[in-house]
C-alpha cells in the first residue's frame, strides 16, 4: 500500500483548496444527475447503519455543540424573515398534524420526566407564591364570565361519569372530609351565601325550573302520590304537631300571599278551570258541596255596593260532632279570603266566626248549638 509522506499530504491539502469551487461544482451537478440513485444509495446504507449512524450524530452534536448553536444562530439572523414567512405557512397548512405531533410528543415526555416536572413546578410554585396569586387573581377577574360557563359545562360532563361519580362518593366517607364539609356547611358566612346564590339562581332560571317541575311532576305523579300517601303515615303526629306550632304563622303567611298575588292567581284558577282536569275537579267539588250544604240566608246584605261580598256558610263542625252547614250570612270578600277553607283544620270558619262576631255581634256557636 502506498504511504503518503507530509510533503505530499501539504500539496493535496493546497490542491484541494485551489479548486475547491470547481470540486463542488462537479458534486453537485454530479448529485442532480445522480439524485434518485445517490438517495437509494444513502437510504439503504443509513437503514443498515442506523444505530452507528445515530451514536455518531449524537457524539457529533455533544462535541460540536456551541459550534451547532452558533451556526445556527447566525443562519437564523441573516434569514429570519424568510424563515417567520415559511413557518407560518407550514403552521397554517399543518395545523391538526401539529397539534397532534405535539400532544403526543408532551404525553411522552410527561411519562417519562414525571417526577423532573413535578420537582421543578414545585420549586417555580414556592419561589413566585405571590406572583402567581396576583396573576390568578387578575386573570379570574378579566374572565370572570368565560370561566363560570366553562365550569358548567365542564361539570356537567365530567360529574355525570360513573367513576367520577364513585370516586367522589368514597372521598366523601372518609372521617376527616365528613367533619370538614359538616364544619363548612353549618358556618355562618356558607348559610348566608347559599341563600344569596339559590334566589339568585331561582330568578334567573325562573322559566327554565317551571318547565321542569311541571315535566317532572307529570312524569312521576303516581309515585310521588305513593310516597306523600306512605310519608303521611309514617308521620301522622310530627305532621300534626308542627300544623299545631305554626298555624298562626300559616295564616298570616297565606292571607298575604292571597292579596299580594290576587290577580296571579285569579288568572292561574282560571286557566286551570278550562282544562279537562279543572273541569272534571269542580263537578266533584260541586258534588260534595251540595250534599253536605244547604243555602238559608239569615239576613239581606247589609254593606254598601262599593264593598264585595261573599256568602259564608255556618259550621259547627268544630263545636260539635254533628255537622252541619245550612245557614249562610254576607261578609266582606277580603274577610271571607283571608284563610282558605280547609276541611282539616277548619282555619277558615274559626277565622270568619271572630268576624261575624265584631260585625254582627253574633255568636255562631252559640247560634249552632241547637242544631
Amino acid at each position: 500500500m502506498k504511504k503518503w509522506n507530509d510533503n505530499t499530504k501539504d500539496k493535496k491539502h493546497q490542491w484541494y483548496i485551489d479548486n475547491r469551487e470547481r470540486l463542488l461544482q462537479q458534486g453537485k451537478q454530479r448529485y442532480i444527475d445522480n439524485k434518485k440513485l445517490i438517495q437509494k444509495r444513502n437510504k439503504l446504507w443509513a437503514d443498515s447503519n442506523k444505530d452507528h449512524l445515530q451514536q455518531y450524530n449524537k457524539q457529533y452534536r455533544i462535541d460540536n455543540r456551541d459550534k451547532i448553536l452558533k451556526r445556527k444562530k447566525q443562519y437564523y439572523i441573516k434569514n429570519r424573515e424568510k424563515l417567520l414567512i415559511k413557518n407560518k405557512k407550514y403552521n397554517i397548512n399543518n395545523k391538526e398534524k401539529i397539534q397532534q405531533r405535539r400532544k403526543i410528543y408532551h404525553k411522552k415526555y410527561r411519562i417519562n420526566n414525571r417526577e423532573k416536572i413535578a420537582k421543578r413546578d414545585k420549586q417555580y410554585r414556592l419561589n413566585n407564591k405571590e406572583k402567581i396569586q396576583q396573576r390568578n387573581k387578575q386573570y379570574c377577574i378579566d374572565n370572570k364570565e368565560t370561566i363560570q360557563q366553562r365550569m358548567k359545562i365542564y361539570s356537567k360532563t365530567y360529574n355525570q361519569r360513573p367513576e367520577t361519580k364513585e370516586r367522589l362518593k368514597q372521598y366523601r366517607k372518609r372521617p376527616e372530609v365528613k367533619a370538614r364539609l359538616q364544619k363548612h356547611r353549618n358556618s355562618t358566612e356558607t348559610k348566608e351565601y347559599m341563600k344569596r346564590y339559590k334566589k339568585q339562581y331561582m330568578i334567573d332560571n325562573k322559566d327554565e325550573l317551571r318547565t321542569k317541575a311541571k315535566q317532572y311532576h307529570k312524569d312521576h305523579r303516581d309515585e310521588r302520590k305513593d310516597y306523600s300517601k306512605q310519608y303521611r303515615k309514617d308521620h301522622t303526629e310530627e305532621d300534626t304537631q308542627y300544623r299545631i306550632d305554626n298555624s298562626e304563622r300559616k295564616k298570616r303567611y297565606d292571607g298575604q300571599y292571597r292579596i299580594d298575588n290576587e290577580d296571579n292567581i285569579k288568572e292561574r284558577g282560571k286557566n286551570y278551570r278550562q282544562t279537562d282536569e279543572g273541569r272534571q275537579v269542580k263537578r266533584e267539588a260541586d258534588a260534595v258541596r251540595r250534599r253536605n250544604m244547604k243555602w238559608i240566608p239569615i239576613t239581606d246584605n247589609p254593606f254598601p255596593d262599593d264593598i264585595p261580598v261573599e256568602y259564608h256558610h255556618l259550621l259547627n263542625d268544630f263545636y260539635s260532632d254533628g255537622k252541619c252547614c245550612w245557614f249562610v250570612l254576607p261578609i266582606p270578600s277580603v274577610t271571607h279570603k283571608y284563610v282558605g277553607g280547609n276541611a282539616s283544620d277548619k282555619g277558615h270558619w274559626i277565622h270568619n266566626a271572630k268576624w261575624i262576631e265584631k260585625l254582627y255581634d253574633m255568636d255562631v256557636k252559640e247560634f249552632l248549638s241547637g242544631i
